[in-house]
C-alpha cells in the first residue's frame, strides 16, 4: 500500500516507458548502461515507496533520473535504404547466360567471380551506395567481356566442289586419221571433221574429156 504522502504517478509512468524501449536499436556503451542502472534504481524506489520506506524527494530524483537517462541513449546508425534495382536486374541477366556457349579462359572465370560478388553484395542489407555501384558495373562488364564459341566454319571444308581436272583426263592424243582420241575422259564422241572427198574433181574432169571427144567424133563424120 503506497503511502498518501507519497506521490509515484510520474515514476510509474516513466518506468513503463523505459519498459518499452528496445535497447538493440541502441548503441552499447555508458549511455546504455546509465539507462540500464536508471530503470532499476526506479523499480526498487517504487517498491520502497509502496512500503513507504522512501521520501517523496527520492521519488522525484528517481523519476528524473529515468527520463535523463532514456534522452541519451545513441541510436544505432541507421543504413539509407539504397537502390539495388540495377543490380537485381544485371543479376538476372547474368544468371540466364549458358557458359557452355563461351570460351574457357580468364574471361569466364572473371564473369564468375563478379556474379558471386554481386549477389553477395545484393543480399548484404548495409551494402553502400559505391558497393552496389561497383558491383553492378563489375558484372555488367564480365558479360560484355565474354566470347562466344564459334562453331560455324562457313558450311566449306576448303573443297571448292573442284577437283582440279576441270572434269577432263586431259588426254588429247590423236588416232591418225585426224580425230581426237577420247582417253578415259567423260566426254561424249564428236562427229568427225568431213575434211572433203578427192575424188569428186577428178570424175568431173573425166566426164568433160568424154564429152570432147563425143563431139570431135560427130564433126569427123560430117566432113
Amino acid at each position: 500500500i503506497v503511502s498518501p504522502e507519497l506521490i509515484t504517478f510520474e515514476l510509474e509512468k516513466a518506468i513503463a516507458d523505459a519498459d518499452k524501449i528496445v535497447l538493440d536499436e541502441y548503441k552499447d556503451g555508458a549511455a546504455k548502461d546509465a539507462f540500464v542502472k536508471a530503470l532499476k534504481d526506479a523499480k526498487d524506489i517504487l517498491a520502497k515507496a509502496q512500503e513507504g520506506k522512501c521520501t517523496q524527494e527520492e521519488i522525484a530524483n528517481s523519476t528524473q533520473t529515468l527520463r535523463d537517462a532514456m534522452e541519451k541513449l545513441e541510436d544505432k546508425d541507421q543504413v539509407p535504404a539504397t537502390d539495388k534495382s540495377a543490380l537485381k536486374n544485371a543479376i538476372d541477366k547474368a544468371n540466364g547466360i549458358d557458359l557452355k556457349k563461351y570460351q574457357d579462359g580468364s574471361e569466364k572465370e572473371v564473369f564468375v567471380k563478379a556474379l558471386d560478388n554481386a549477389k553477395a553484395v545484393y543480399a548484404n542489407d548495409k551494402a553502400t551506395e559505391e558497393e552496389i555501384a561497383k558491383a553492378t558495373l563489375e558484372l555488367n562488364t564480365a558479360m560484355d567481356k565474354l566470347k562466344p564459341i564459334d562453331n560455324s566454319n562457313g558450311g566449306n571444308n576448303g573443297n571448292t566442289g573442284n577437283t582440279g581436272n576441270a572434269g577432263n583426263s586431259g588426254s588429247g592424243e590423236q588416232n591418225g586419221n585426224g580425230q581426237t582420241s577420247l582417253g578415259n575422259n567423260n566426254q561424249k564422241p564428236t562427229a568427225p571433221v568431213k575434211t572433203g572427198d578427192t575424188t569428186e574433181p577428178f570424175g568431173y574432169m573425166a566426164g568433160m574429156a568424154a564429152g570432147l571427144m563425143a563431139i570431135v567424133a560427130v564433126l569427123r563424120k560430117r566432113k
